[in-house]
């Protein structure tokens, strides 16, 4: 549908959550994108904010229009990845706080990566570097024991971040983190990161809050293993 005069308003229902506004069309801007290029549904809330003429096009037209004009596929196909990215950023709860204009300045800092399954994202011990949100796919957390058992601290999913600490703290790695299936990472490297910081400032106490109960949880979860093992090996 594209927006022939006013201006309409886009939000979004997050489970558990109220309804997110994301941002408001005007005249010469169209909507509708999502269900066309995934699964024919809505995918968000369009509501009139003041009076509108809207011109709609049916799937079947806007077919007809890309087989004759190809080159239109290609320009929806990479507002609707841009649109894709934005709600991403507004409902993750790091970013969730900034405005409209704040988040599209974060994300002009992503860059996009699609990373293969099983492949190892960065190893404990490694230097800081930088902070990671997951789009799509699934990343697991673990740690190696000195004796090189496994252990796995979690298993994060499409929205969840990690590769925080290192950089926040100025520290190495503290676990390693490697995708279990195919995912689509967006990357944040450490100077961008600090940058961000120091523009964005409420991200950090986003980002330390976060830290600091993975590192207990990290804490719990070793001393829980070595209990573990202790038990084991006085039972032998």
């Amino acid at each position: 549908m594209v927006i022939s005069r006013g201006e309409v308003g886009i939000s979004k229902r997050i489970p558990k959550e109220k309804e997110v506004w994301l941002r408001n069309l005007k005249a010469g801007e169209f909507f509708g994108e999502f269900g066309f290029f995934t699964d024919q549904k809505r995918h968000a809330t369009v509501k009139a904010a003041i009076e509108c003429e809207i011109l709609e096009i049916s799937r079947d037209e806007l077919n007809q229009i890309i087989e004759a004009h190809p080159r239109i596929r290609e320009v929806l196909y990479n507002l609707y990845k841009q649109r894709v990215l934005d709600l991403f950023l507004t409902v993750s709860p790091l970013f969730s706080s900034l405005t409209l204009m704040e988040r599209d300045e974060v994300f002009k800092r992503f860059r996009l990566i699609p990373v293969p399954e099983e492949t190892l994202i960065f190893h404990g011990g490694d230097p800081s570097g930088s902070l990671y949100l997951i789009k799509s796919g699934e990343v697991e957390i673990f740690i190696r024991k000195p004796k090189g058992e496994k252990v796995v601290l979690g298993v994060l999913k499409s929205g969840n971040f990690f590769g925080e600490i290192g950089p926040l703290f100025n520290k190495p790695r503290m676990a390693s983190a490697k995708t279990i299936q195919p995912s689509e990472l967006l990357e944040l490297t450490k100077e961008e990161l600090e940058g961000c910081l120091v523009q964005f400032p409420q991200i950090r106490s986003t980002l330390k809050d976060s830290s600091i109960k993975r590192l207990t949880r990290m804490n719990l979860e070793i001393l829980s293993q070595n209990k573990t093992e202790k038990v084991r090996e006085a039972m032998v």
